[in-house]
């Protein structure tokens, strides 16, 4: 499998740690921010390591680079992603979302279990267009998180 991998912040750099333990000559390619935990951690395992700038200079180094990739993952990254570099991956990206989806997506996930009384978890999803909404695509996996007053 080849994989396409965006990371970033410290669950990023465990996830791709985790990546690298298990499926390292699997990752094709990793995206990260220049100063960011993961970039020093892929960089240092020899992972072929890019600084991610816009989509269209991304899209612009994999076209040249003559890279394919199977899937891509989006762990703990920033950016939302759009077409043309959306459709790169052939079976798409999955991104991770600390929230137990179809509830609380996009940003202050961790308020929204508090103030509705909402589930909490964590959830692997498919990136939809951003058309579709923020956290919207299929869920591949998710798993509920107890919580209570006390949390906060």
């Amino acid at each position: 499998m080849k994989i396409l991998l965006f990371s970033g912040g410290e669950v990023g750099a465990r996830v791709a740690q985790r990546l690298l333990n298990n499926y390292k000559s699997d990752i094709v390619l990793a995206v990260t921010d220049k100063n960011d935990p993961c970039h020093t951690l892929l960089k240092e395992q020899g992972v072929d390591t890019v600084c991610y700038e816009t989509d269209s200079k991304l899209v612009d180094y994999i076209e040249k680079s003559r890279l394919s990739f199977d899937v891509g993952f989006l762990i703990w990254f920033g950016p939302i992603m759009r077409n043309p570099l959306l459709s790169i991956p052939q079976q798409g990206f999955i991104s991770m979302h600390p929230a137990y989806l179809p509830y609380n997506r996009g940003a202050h996930f961790n308020i929204y279990p508090l103030v509705e009384e909402s589930p909490y978890g964590v959830s692997l999803f498919f990136v939809n267009e951003i058309e579709h909404g923020i956290d919207t695509g299929d869920i591949v996996a998710r798993k509920s998180i107890p919580y209570s007053w006390e949390d906060t």
